[in-house]
């Protein structure tokens, strides 16, 4: 190996370049808490395949690529033996010694940890193997690194923390490059950053996992892949792991694989195996061009880039009017109010547009129950054909609005036996159904019905306090409801209760007066009777008004004459009481 050299912190610039062949710089740490430089790798190491060891992968991006990275390029015979990582992480010029990941740090191959210090080190998982035990034993993911550096990283996340919060890591007198939000994250050394980030992707392929489960986001491990080029140690690594379990992590000899499957910026150094041709973009489309919302809905715009193999694939998603719709830098589209907007997807390659047109309205009002009315049928007789004619439907809706239906469903009872049925009445409305019932009787033996009726009195006089029965005779006598209800004419200024009262067919007098009583039948009421009932005093009084007060044989006179010429209906006061 070539000698050590001795660099300045300028050379983080050369390495924005790209170019492998550059002294790397990196920051350990005396006792006294001097921040040391000392070199890393510096000699000119190449990848130990050829371009043609990824054949299978050119043309490809997104989870195409990703799929064919997987495919080929599987570990064979992972294992976590300490000599592994005493062979990939070896200190240049220094067959003796390991270089710690995070730190840049060397410290003796034989010093594993047995008790904490600056000076001895463990197996650093950098998707951790608690959290993710799949690739507990995979060289590409384990990396030498001080014991208790290793112990502060514990399962924190990585993220940029130096300026946003975070505390310098000292350990054991000596002060670092990295820094910690104590139970939130954890940020290595730059030097680290790139290589930290090419693990981790490497991870996302063989393993399945998803970057933002180990950084604070997806976006953090695609700029530290893009600002951070891969440097000779990296390569050397690759080359012996491979050697250890059989495959290589190709995000270290392509390193623009990263955006090719993720998107995300653009790498800043070049491919160890060469830089892949780029595929313009020529043109894009979304999965929708209009889209009707109701308020505070969402649908979700995908823009399919042409062509499928095109190099980048980034896309910046507006819209025209964003109090009526927004749209997220994923393409999901949210109503905010009623009204038109535009939403527009872009190419970051080529400019390239297409665009949906989204329509919100307010919200459908959604049908909450549904109340039945009407003159329907209740009652049938035994095998009658069930029908709901008159049956009146309302649906009503959770925004106050109510309206008659007519489209709604009713449930057929069995006719074939006698008892109480039930109705059930449904009615659906934007998906929604809404059912209310009501109950129905059938009779055992056939109805027949009131034809006309009549009383066993026209006119009746009687004394004041005395009762008599007013007898309702049915046509036909069979007739099966025999309910009658009254309307009464008083012929008076006060009401007829306080001449007469009436109660289980008995009329009694209470008052001087005269009642027309009018009988009425429930079941038909187009057949009525008409009774005229005079209360009197019990002798003649022969200075009171004839009609009004005297003997029972003048009243009787009276009656009779009112009784043929109706004048008595000229005065009439109708009242009513259901019986």
């Amino acid at each position: 190996m070539k000698s050590k050299r001795f660099v300045s912190l300028s050379i983080l610039s050369v390495l924005s370049l790209g170019l492998l062949t550059g002294i790397v710089t990196h920051h350990v740490a005396k006792a006294n808490n001097e921040i040391l430089t000392t070199e890393a790798w510096d000699i000119n190491v190449q990848p130990s395949v050829t371009e043609s060891f990824y054949s299978s992968c050119d043309g490809k991006t997104g989870n195409t690529l990703k799929s064919a990275l997987a495919a080929f390029n599987k570990p064979t015979s992972t294992s976590y033996n300490w000599d592994r990582y005493e062979a990939a992480d070896e200190a240049q010029d220094d067959s003796t010694s390991i270089l710690c990941l995070y730190t840049r740090h060397n410290i003796k191959k034989n010093a594993h940890v047995g008790s904490y210090s600056w000076d001895t080190w463990n197996r650093e998982h950098v998707y951790t193997q608690t959290a993710f035990p799949s690739s507990a034993s995979d060289n590409h993911n384990i990396f030498a690194c001080e014991g208790q550096i290793n112990n502060t990283r514990g399962n924190l996340k990585f993220a940029e923390v130096k300026n946003s919060g975070g505390t310098r890591v000292s350990e054991f007198g000596h002060t670092t490059d990295c820094y910690v939000i104590s139970g939130s994250y954890f940020e290595p050394c730059d030097e680290a950053k790139g290589e930290v980030a090419r693990a981790c992707l490497y991870c996302t392929v063989y393993y399945g996992y998803n970057l933002s489960q180990i950084f604070d986001s997806q976006d953090t491990a695609l700029k530290w892949n893009a600002m951070y080029p891969v440097t000779p140690r990296e390569i050397y690594r690759n080359n012996i792991v491979q050697s250890l379990q059989g495959n290589r992590n190709p995000f270290v000899d392509h390193p623009s694989y990263a955006q090719a499957i993720y998107g995300g910026p653009a790498y800043q150094g070049t491919d160890p195996l060469g830089p892949q041709d780029p595929v313009a973009v020529t043109g894009v489309s979304l999965n929708k061009t209009s889209a009707s919302l109701a308020l505070n809905e969402t649908t979700q715009l995908t823009a399919t880039v042409s062509p499928s193999n095109a190099t980048n694939k980034a896309v910046t998603w507006t819209t025209s009017n964003d109090s009526v719709a927004t749209v997220s830098t994923t393409g999901l589209v949210t109503a905010k109010s009623t009204g038109n907007s535009t939403i527009t997807v872009t190419t970051s390659d080529g400019g390239f547009t297409a665009t949906c047109n989204v329509t919100v309205t307010a919200p459908t009002p959604a049908l909450t129950s549904i109340t039945l009315s009407g003159n329907y049928q209740t009652v049938f007789d035994l095998n009658d054909t069930f029908n709901y004619n008159g049956l009146v439907v309302t649906a009503n809706y959770s925004v106050g609005e109510s309206r008659v239906v007519t489209d709604y469903s009713v449930s057929s009872p069995d006719m074939s036996t006698a008892g109480t049925k039930t109705v059930t009445v449904s009615y659906t409305n934007g998906g929604v159904t809404k059912s209310s019932s009501y109950f129905i009787t059938v009779n055992s033996e056939p109805t027949i019905a009131v034809e006309s009726i009549s009383l066993n009195y026209e006119n009746k006089v009687i004394l004041l306090g005395q009762s008599f029965e007013l007898v309702v005779n049915f046509n036909p006598e069979t007739a099966t409801d025999k309910r009658v209800r009254y309307s009464f004419d008083y012929f008076g200024e006060e009401s007829y209760e306080d001449c007469i009262m009436i109660q289980d067919g008995w009329i009694t007098g209470l008052k001087l007066g005269y009642v027309g009583i009018t009988v009425i039948s429930v079941d038909n009421p187009n057949a009525t009777a008409y009774c005229l009932v005079g209360v009197v005093e019990d002798k003649p009084t022969p200075t009171k008004k004839a009609g009004c007060f005297g003997s029972v044989e003048t009243t009787s006179v009276i009656l009779s004459s009112l009784s043929v010429l109706g004048i008595g209906l000229l005065l009439i006061k109708r009242r009513n009481l259901d019986k």
